[in-house]
């Protein structure tokens, strides 16, 4: 359990680096005067990879906790060759490394899992992008068609 509140720790550090930088960028936008859609989209952009980099950072935060627990029993290890019930010593040991592997692994889970969301957020992002471009390139069909060979637009002379 003393690992619990470095981890919580970790997660409230992380989450209040979220809130200062979207601070930060919403005062940002207002200096710029940025709006429109392509200013929401850069925004959800920025979001999205704002959030990878707290993801990965929650990741590392549950690599350094197991670092920390596989130290702590190799320690505690160590120190119970010398007592009597050298057995009970290692296991006590070694459910107490358990413990803070099993609050690491589900860190490490949790910054998988937001890694991923922000990722689809950013693939759908693009998406839009994408989207929106090919929109754009599009033709008007009330404009000049486009016409293969083989078809007839319309702008032949007509025979009499």
């Amino acid at each position: 359990m003393e690992y619990r509140s470095k981890s919580l720790a970790a997660c409230l550090i992380a989450l209040a680096a979220l809130v200062v930088r979207a601070q930060d960028d919403e005062s940002a936008r207002e200096a710029s005067g940025c709006a429109g859609d392509g200013c929401l989209q850069q925004e959800l952009y920025a979001t999205a990879l704002r959030d990878i980099e707290a993801a990965r950072s929650i990741q590392e935060n549950a690599q350094s906790l197991r670092d920390a627990a596989d130290a702590r029993f190799e320690a505690e290890a160590a120190a119970c060759a010398r007592k009597f019930l050298e057995n009970d010593c290692r296991n006590a040991a070694r459910e107490r490394q358990l413990e803070s592997l099993r609050e690491a692994r589900r860190l490490a889970a949790q910054g998988r899992e937001m890694e991923y969301q922000a990722r689809v957020r950013e693939r759908e992002i693009k998406r839009r992008e994408r989207a929106a471009k090919a929109e754009k390139r599009k033709p008007d069909s009330e404009g000049s068609p486009v016409c293969s060979s083989r078809e007839s637009c319309g702008n032949e002379a007509v025979a009499p």
